[in-house]
């Protein structure tokens, strides 16, 4: 069976959305600061709530990247993607976290700032003829599949923070914790 072009576009764009569901932020100015479990899945939950509406009208099930039609349309999905995950990666880098969870925090951090730029190149490749667009695709395609090494997951970190979270009034309703 033939897969189009777009098609294969598409799926590469769906990769780095399923990677994203394992991104968490913070928000605010300055740099803020969590001692113990209870604070740092505050602070993360508040930040991820701020950022999680406009999240889910991108990344979600009935999202654009994954209904998008033509290229224009995966196109501007991207563009509205691209800030988002920045500005999470940059909030997420405001927190200052507890020595436990530093290495888990940084390695988000990372994640989300390579998730940002490679949203960034996603969008210029869309503005390329079909074919030369497909051959950058398929050489970006390796980055896309390393995403998911920085990232980790909340069970990832020890059991007082993933308690922590689970507990935490501002985590609720947040499906990216589940």
């Amino acid at each position: 069976m033939k897969i189009s072009k777009w098609a294969r576009v598409l799926v590469i764009s769906t990769a780095v959305l399923a990677l994203m569901g394992l991104s968490v932020s913070c928000g605010g100015d300055d740099e803020k600061e969590v001692s113990g479990p209870d604070e740092y899945a505050k602070a993360v939950c508040q930040a991820v709530g701020e950022h999680y509406a406009e999240g889910e009208a991108l990344f979600g099930e009935s999202s654009a990247l994954e209904n998008a039609e033509d290229p224009s349309e995966l196109q501007d999905a991207i563009a509205e993607a691209q800030p988002l995950v920045k500005a999470m990666a940059d909030d997420m880098d405001k927190i200052k976290p507890p020595s436990e969870v530093k290495e888990w925090h940084e390695a988000t951090v990372a994640g989300l700032t390579m998730a940002a730029e490679l949203f960034g190149e996603l969008k210029d490749i869309l503005d390329k003829p079909l074919e030369e667009a497909m051959n950058e695709l398929t050489d970006l395609q390796p980055d896309l599949e390393e995403m998911d090494q920085p990232f980790g997951s909340l069970s990832d970190l020890p059991s007082e923070y993933q308690d922590a979270f689970a507990n935490e009034p501002e985590c609720e309703g947040l499906d990216i914790f589940d």
